[in-house]
């Protein structure tokens, strides 16, 4: 990937990532208070004498995501060899999801998710089925965050 496609890409992303993440403090500050953390450990007995509110995370998301994406357009991201990712998800992700699904939350929560799933899956389907059907702005929109 060149280094124009790379920039396009950062800034894009900066931006919805900031934007959403602003979106969902404003949100939340609507219903209830914003929280602010006060303790921020070194170690057990050392801690910084500072709070932060979860406001600065509008400006951290923006550097994740950046972050991210030198990540996996750099030349380290075409070293890594599917095989190894599949190994990692294989042995790593997908085991230690299924024990703390199966046995941390309880039987009671899977059929709680698995009607949320269900109706948010459908209802998302069908909103993108919508969405495609009628215009190509869809298209257009994720062509414009591809920087393609």
């Amino acid at each position: 990937m060149n280094w124009e496609r790379r920039k396009k890409l950062i800034i894009r992303w900066a931006i919805v990532t900031a934007g959403v993440t602003a979106l969902f403090w404003f949100i939340w500050s609507r219903v209830a208070e914003v929280p602010v953390t006060t303790v921020i450990r070194l170690t057990k007995s050392q801690v910084l004498p500072i709070s932060l509110s979860r406001w600065w995370d509008v400006l951290a998301a923006p550097i994740w995501s950046t972050v991210f994406i030198l990540l996996f357009t750099s030349d380290l991201a075409k070293k890594i060899e599917k095989a190894d990712v599949l190994f990692g998800l294989g042995f790593g992700l997908v085991p230690g999801l299924a024990f703390g699904l199966v046995f941390g939350l309880g039987p009671g929560l899977v059929f709680g998710l698995a009607g949320l799933g269900l109706g948010l899956g459908f209802g998302l389907i069908s909103l993108i089925r919508q969405a495609v059907s009628k215009s190509n702005r869809v298209k257009e929109l994720m062509n414009w965050l591809l920087a393609k």
